[in-house]
């Protein structure tokens, strides 16, 4: 759907023209966007979906740099020269994320290639569940947060008669509403009582670069 401003331009362009009023402005249809953090490719077209002017004729578009190297919500400026020389620009609002591959082992995401078409995770009842979160930038290298990744608490989905499929592992849980950094990745543990049993829970993870992640996981 074209924007108000652009639609505007195509219904005015026509009869400014016609009437000798050559300053009438051209239209640029700027859209948000989404990009990793360090992906440096990027092409005006990405941005720029339609700069509108029926009138001269758009001469070019172009946009600022994007920046990249942080992850966050930016705003890149993109300004279009009709042949008349006239200008018109729009700021444009982008976002900056990790690549998230989803859950690391030993939990089944689907999210995650390595994954494929496994079944769905289902943990013994009062085990604890070692959530792995592992963040990367656009050229598959790994990177560390500026904050730690914030746990969400989890909320039960519905219930499963499925076989245990994971290994059970006796550790105490974690409290608190962060993960903790192991290395070059990020750990939760997390530990329900026995009474939990045949129970689906959706735990997930939120970025600081905005986004959130959930897998579901069964508890027998």
């Amino acid at each position: 759907m074209l924007r108000r401003d652009c639609l505007k331009a195509l219904a005015l362009a026509p009869a400014a023209w016609a009437a000798g009023k050559p300053r009438f402005r051209p239209a640029i249809c700027a859209y948000s966007f989404r990009k990793q953090l360090a992906d440096k490719s990027m092409s005006y077209a990405d941005i720029i979906r339609m700069a509108a002017d029926t009138g001269a004729g758009v001469e070019h578009a172009t946009c600022d740099s994007v920046v990249t190297n942080t992850v966050g919500t930016k705003t890149v400026t993109c300004t279009a020269v009709d042949r008349a020389g006239n200008t018109a620009s729009s700021a444009v609002t982008y976002a900056v994320v990790y690549r998230f591959e989803g859950f690391q082992q030993p939990i089944n995401d689907p999210a995650n290639a390595s994954c494929g078409a496994c079944s769905q995770s289902v943990f013994k009842a009062g085990s604890t569940v070692s959530a792995i979160v592992r963040l990367k930038d656009a050229t598959g290298a790994i990177v560390l947060s500026a904050t730690l990744p914030e746990w969400l608490t989890p909320v039960q989905v519905g219930s499963s008669t499925a076989d245990v499929n994971e290994t059970d592992v006796n550790a105490d849980g974690m409290s608190g509403s962060t993960y903790q950094q192991v290395g070059q990745q990020y750990l939760y543990l997390w530990k329900r009582t026995a009474r939990s049993h045949r129970t689906v829970w959706r735990i997930g993870v939120r970025l600081d670069d905005g986004q959130t992640y959930t897998v579901d996981i069964a508890l027998r």
